[in-house]
């Protein structure tokens, strides 16, 4: 025991002297998240719909055919009048190009997907899950995305 403690008190005593201070990390300005894009979603249900998306977004292009989209800490809100709905949007979207030129498109966790009025299903969706479907490289709807992959919640009967 004798020798246990004079051992012991020289590590700590050399950890305490050799520990460097503690740094403190910059300031960070508090407030509301920054407005990465905002505008109006026209066609896609019976109204119009001003939208705002806060957080932020990452682009991960892997080559000429595959893309990765993450959006972590990313916030959607959207409005119909004085109905306003807002859902944590953290999802990823993994595109990769065809030979014949479409869209294989997986969409992995909390995702938004809009369809316009020409698709089989043509409205704004959160959907939670992992959903696969195909589209054209204008945004035309080849396959549509399976409802039963997940949690699928319609945002224009929510806003109506």
């Amino acid at each position: 025991m004798k020798r246990f403690f004079p051992l012991a008190v020289l590590v700590l005593s050399t950890l305490g002297f050799s520990a460097a201070p503690a740094a403190a990390a910059p300031a960070t300005p508090k407030g509301p998240p920054a407005v990465i894009d905002s505008g109006t979603l026209v066609g896609f249900c019976s109204f119009e719909v001003p939208y705002s998306v806060t957080g932020k977004t990452k682009v991960i292009t892997t080559g000429t055919a595959r893309t990765i989209t993450i959006s972590p800490a990313q916030k959607i809100t959207l409005q119909n009048g004085k109905k306003t709905v807002s859902y944590v949007i953290t999802g990823t979207r993994r595109e990769v190009v065809r030979t014949d030129g479409n869209l294989d498109v997986n969409v992995t966790g909390r995702n938004i997907l809009i369809n316009n009025q020409s698709t089989a299903q043509p409205g704004i969706f959160l959907v939670v899950g992992n959903f696969n479907f195909v589209l054209t490289p204008k945004g035309g709807e080849v396959t549509p995305f399976n409802p039963a992959d997940g949690q699928v919640t319609n945002i224009c009967e929510a806003l109506a």
